[in-house]
């Protein structure tokens, strides 16, 4: 079984694999525990707690949305049961908007080494304007 560091590497690198098969990744993943639940800070983001679905969902918009991707993982530190990633991921959208987005997570692993809870900080200036950029239309 990979340590917990490992795993969250591979998360890294699957995401940061520019060829639109984030989605089905994440659904072949198979370290989500069933209880997995994702919560987004700060909370002024406005993004709601996800469950696993949810998450996978969360991943496929910025797949959709975006032209090119680009993800590095810029430090990783070894909690024991928690794991902390800091990241930068590149986009370009459909328009040719281009968004750096900054992010922290705190992976918890219960265990047996199942993903049981992410704690996601972003840049939440840019998530914001991506929010409203692709807000549905009522």
């Amino acid at each position: 079984m990979p340590s917990n560091v490992e795993s969250v590497r591979t998360v890294y690198d699957q995401l940061a694999q520019d060829t639109g098969n984030t989605v089905d990744a994440m659904n072949k993943y198979s370290g989500f525990a069933d209880s997995f639940k994702c919560t987004t800070y700060p909370p002024s983001a406005g993004v709601p707690d996800m469950d696993k679905t949810a998450y996978i969902a969360y991943f496929e918009q910025f797949t959709k949305m975006s032209v090119s991707r680009k993800m590095t993982l810029d430090e990783i530190i070894d909690a024991g049961n928690k794991v902390i990633a800091h990241g930068t991921t590149w986009f370009t959208l459909h328009d040719g908007t281009e968004v750096v987005l900054s992010h922290m997570n705190i992976f918890t692993f219960d265990d047996g080494g199942k993903l049981i809870h992410i704690k996601q900080f972003t840049d939440s200036h840019n998530v914001l304007q991506l929010r409203e950029k692709f807000k549905p239309q009522a």
